[in-house]
């Protein structure tokens, strides 16, 4: 830590000597604009060694858990995707109709946005529009299909 200062005060002094022999002109500018960027290595340089020891066996080891954490988030997305089906069966069945079973279908982006419902029910065309009218209030943009059941 002290070589580093030590560093950033020697680049400023030397800076500043350069400034004051230096005659004003067209190569001043670049001049100065060298020793800036001398400065701001020295600044940064100690970041740069600090990410050169970072070992790679403690990014393996956090790439391990992160995998570990992927097999909990699909065990979580069936059990929010079943609890949402048995809701929709449990409104449905409230609003007379008898479904056998519902599936929902999530888009590919793991925000929990129903792509679509799928309904097993054995039902006329007017409560298919019936169903339909009560899922698109709650799940709107969520397309219903039906199939015998």
């Amino acid at each position: 830590m002290k070589q580093w200062v030590l560093s950033i005060v020697g680049i400023v002094v030397l800076g500043v000597l350069v400034d004051v022999v230096m005659p004003e002109g067209e190569s001043a500018k670049y001049i100065k604009g060298v020793f800036g960027v001398v400065a701001v290595i020295t600044i940064i340089s100690p970041i740069v060694n600090l990410m050169q020891n970072v070992k790679l066996n403690d990014w393996q080891t956090q790439t391990s858990s992160i995998e570990v954490q992927t097999e909990t988030l699909d065990a979580l997305v069936t059990n929010v995707r079943q609890a949402q089906e048995k809701q929709i069966a449990s409104t449905l069945r409230e609003q007379g109709f008898n479904p056998r079973d519902v599936k929902i279908k999530y888009y590919e982006n793991f925000d929990y946005k129903i792509e679509s419902i799928n309904i097993y029910i054995a039902c006329s065309e007017s409560d298919k529009q019936s169903i339909e009218a009560i899922l698109s209030k709650k799940y709107k943009g969520a397309k219903v299909n039906f199939y015998d059941g």
